[in-house]
């Protein structure tokens, strides 16, 4: 069996193709299925005949029908994610409290207690 870089490289434009369809998201079985098989099939064509045997009319073809696809992706609405209320910054600042006395502190405290 052949590597998969040379099974590629006869599929190329066909795997872009694809790439393209489910970025965009469209809808393979609703609206958008003519469009995406008229870009698979152009691509199954131009791969099949390599790019210095394929008439410029398929290229243009193949590329028009990848413009129609991304305009086909700017139409689908886009999903945003709810805006969250903005933050309020506190008044003041928080109380600092120490949780553990320093070294000098309890030094003042145990000539506190001697003393008293």
């Amino acid at each position: 069996m052949p590597p998969l870089e040379v099974l590629m490289t006869g599929r190329r434009h066909l795997v872009a193709a694809n790439r393209s369809i489910r970025a965009a998201g469209l809808d393979e079985q609703g609206v958008d299925a003519s469009l995406c098989e008229f870009l698979r099939d152009a691509a199954r064509q131009i791969d099949a005949k390599g790019m210095d045997g394929v008439s410029a009319r398929l290229v243009s073809a193949f590329l028009s029908a990848q413009k129609d696809v991304a305009r086909a992706a700017a139409r689908k609405p886009v999903s945003k994610p709810a805006e969250a209320a903005p933050v309020q910054a506190p008044a003041s600042p928080a109380p600092l409290r120490a949780v553990e006395k320093t070294p000098l502190q309890k030094l003042r405290d145990k000539q506190r207690s001697r003393s008293a």
